[in-house]
């Protein structure tokens, strides 16, 4: 039975007033092996963002860590991964199973992997939820409906030039929150902005560093999402004229 709690407050997701049936993981339980899901985030959401975000997070746990650099991954592979691609067929065509092994060079050496194809549209709307709940998690309210997350994916090596671009917004004595789930199975921090409550900036690793490949990605991979909560057009417009 659901904690009362987590019945009848705002959602975390969608910000709906009064909404939530049951508590959220943020970060879904099966993204972790049973020892390590102690003390994971939970939200309140409503039925329609809970559904949602579950069939997300039923691709993106086959998906993210089948390319998992975390201490145990052997036995993520085995244990979880494995068994959830090798019964589902649609899953097998979808990540290029049966696809031919391509010629990658991978820091100086070049030879052939077998690549899974991952739909970046369906992990980009998981973490755009992510953040909303660790926002609500961090700051205990809905992110605010006028403002919206944006997902990119940055290399390390450039990860000090995007900072910059950004630190007007995000100085180094803003407000910073951070966690460590599963021993290393999902890292963050999170940094809200002096200039609004609902301007954040979000660093998410994924088991050790999942490593993507394609043609724009630098040789030894991508390593961080990054999530930035910012006002739409409308709410953008609204703050510069207020501002004068």
């Amino acid at each position: 039975m659901a904690s009362k709690r987590y019945k009848g407050k705002d959602c975390a997701y969608c910000g709906a007033i009064g909404a939530s049936r049951a508590p959220d993981h943020v970060i879904a339980r099966e993204f972790f092996l049973e020892r390590d899901r102690g003390n994971l985030p939970q939200v309140p959401a409503c039925d329609p963002c809970n559904n949602m975000k579950s069939a997300l997070e039923h691709y993106a746990t086959a998906v993210l860590m089948a390319g998992t650099n975390h201490s145990d991954g052997d036995l993520y592979r085995k244990t979880k991964v494995a068994p959830r691609i090798r019964r589902n067929r649609k899953y097998q065509e979808e990540l290029g199973l049966y696809d031919p092994p391509v010629w990658i060079n991978i820091r100086g050496v070049t030879q052939q992997m077998h690549i899974i194809k991952i739909d970046s549209d369906k992990i980009n709307a998981l973490m755009a939820l992510i953040v909303r709940g660790l926002y609500f998690f961090h700051f205990a309210r809905p992110l605010s409906t006028t403002f919206r997350p944006d997902i990119s994916i940055f290399h390390t090596h450039h990860e000090p030039v995007m900072l910059h671009g950004l630190s007007k917004f995000f100085p180094d004595d803003a407000p910073r929150v951070k966690g460590n789930l599963g021993r290393g199975g999902f890292v963050y921090e999170g940094i809200q902005s002096p200039a609004h409550e609902a301007l954040t900036l979000w660093r998410m690793i994924w088991h050790g560093g999942i490593r993507l490949h394609g043609d724009n990605s630098p040789p030894d991979g991508v390593e961080a999402f990054w999530g930035v909560t910012r006002p739409t057009p409308e709410a953008l417009a609204a703050l510069v004229q207020a501002g004068g």
